[in-house]
């Protein structure tokens, strides 16, 4: 399971995976994004500089958050991929979206 640490600025909150991005296991990426979109008002910062992998259904997570958040003016954005993650996300064209 990916734990998750918490940073907070009067505008945003940013997430810190510590390890992987894996959205099926508990606790997962989903749950984590889906529960600050329903209690908080900032936009949402995700560094993944301390993961190596995101899988597929992440992914799809981040691009359903993104538009959740535009719906109520807010913002997601991730900071530091590797080069693999960045990767992945320009060859699935969402470097435009995330």
């Amino acid at each position: 399971m990916t734990t998750y640490r918490t940073s907070e600025t009067p505008t945003e909150v940013i997430l810190t995976p510590q390890g992987d991005i894996v959205s099926i296991l508990p606790g997962g990426l989903r749950e984590r994004l889906h529960e600050l979109i329903e209690n908080d008002t900032r936009n949402i910062v995700i560094d993944i500089a301390a993961s190596t992998y995101i899988d597929s259904l992440s992914l799809a997570v981040l691009v359903d958050c993104k538009n959740k958040l535009a719906e109520k003016g807010r913002t997601i954005r991730l900071l530091n991929p590797n080069d693999d993650i960045a990767t992945i996300i320009s060859v699935a064209s969402l470097d435009v979206l995330l």
